[in-house]
């Protein structure tokens, strides 16, 4: 899979968890079978309920966190106020699909997709794909991959379709919170540097990150993030310069883990640079330049089977980053 690929696939992809259904629509009647083999139809799973249904994927980290987090969830809804619908497609073994199911402790059902009719009725693009359905059975929110605000966004969706709050109180509560203030100058510098990134003005962040940086060295919030953008825009050496200055002080950390390793793979420094990679990963931090670069080096060392593998897990931080 080329880059050019890649990018392309993130551009068309993001929009959407469904190909084949939206919001507002009756979702599409499916068949599905329980872990013992006996065939079910999705109406019958519903019973005019309203429910979450999860595609999910086997092995995957993104859909174990999302399944746990619904899991939780879960234990606060009656059957008659949500029903938690967990579907496997593909060719997988019953077995493992329960094992699995009872390492992360779902309190709902799984069923299989074994011919992967569900998945391509709903037009799933990437796994975990989730949708919100009314009693009447239509799809009213969806996400594509996992987001790290899922559980209050799926508790707001739930409360609304359960009855429990009114549309005025489910929009407020989907509103982000207020950013804290701060006196301190370079915290106050950094804040707004993520203001500014958020709105696309990256000159104008890299500046304030600079002066930041500048001003106090042991601001390793600042420095990993102007090493950051310096990454973004190719200037590896400058980044690299920056991520070993705050090595001391951020050995804990991630962010500069992974980015160091970008620095580094990038400057073909392989051996060194994709285990800081791989343990940033490990960590929880999912930047998808992290994984284009290891499929593009997969790619380098023919490898094209890991080299995919890293560019689905790409496209799906890319999702679960919106």
């Amino acid at each position: 899979m080329s880059g050019t690929v890649l990018l392309l696939s993130l551009l068309l992809s993001s929009a959407t968890a469904f190909e084949a259904v939206t919001t507002g629509e009756a979702i599409p009647p499916v068949q599905v079978q329980s872990l013992e083999g006996a065939p079910l139809k999705g109406a019958d799973l519903l019973h005019g309920t309203p429910a979450v249904i999860v595609f999910w994927r086997l092995g995957q980290p993104y859909s174990k966190r999302l399944l746990t987090e619904l899991s939780e969830l879960s234990a606060d809804y009656s059957e008659k106020e949500a029903k938690f619908i967990a579907i496997c497609s593909g060719e997988v073994e019953p077995g493992d699909v329960a094992e699995a199911a009872k390492s992360m402790d779902l309190r709902f059902p799984v069923y299989l997709d074994p011919d992967r009719s569900a998945y391509g009725a709903f037009g799933v693009i990437v796994a975990p794909a989730v949708g919100f359905v009314d009693g009447a059975g239509r799809l009213q929110f969806y996400y594509a991959g996992y987001r790290r605000d899922f559980q209050k966004l799926a508790r707001a969706h739930l409360d609304l379709l359960a009855g429990k709050i009114s549309a005025s109180e489910h929009e407020a509560r989907l509103a982000p919170a207020q950013p804290v203030k701060k006196n301190d100058r370079g915290a106050s510098r950094y804040g707004l540097a993520r203001r500014l990134i958020e709105r696309g003005d990256l000159e104008g962040a890299r500046a304030l990150l600079s002066k930041a940086w500048e001003a106090n060295p042991e601001d390793t919030d600042s420095g990993i993030a102007l090493a950051w953008l310096l990454l973004r825009e190719g200037k590896n050496k400058e980044a690299l310069t920056i991520f070993t200055a705050a090595e001391a002080k951020a050995s804990a950390n991630s962010r500069w883990q992974g980015g160091k390793g970008l620095a580094l793979l990038r400057l073909g420094r392989a051996k060194e640079g994709q285990p800081l990679i791989e343990e940033a990963l490990a960590q929880g931090e999912h930047d998808p330049l992290l994984y284009y670069a290891l499929g593009l080096q997969a790619e380098k060392e023919g490898n094209p089977k890991e080299a995919g593998r890293y560019y689905k897990e790409g496209l799906e931080a890319v999702l679960s980053n919106r």
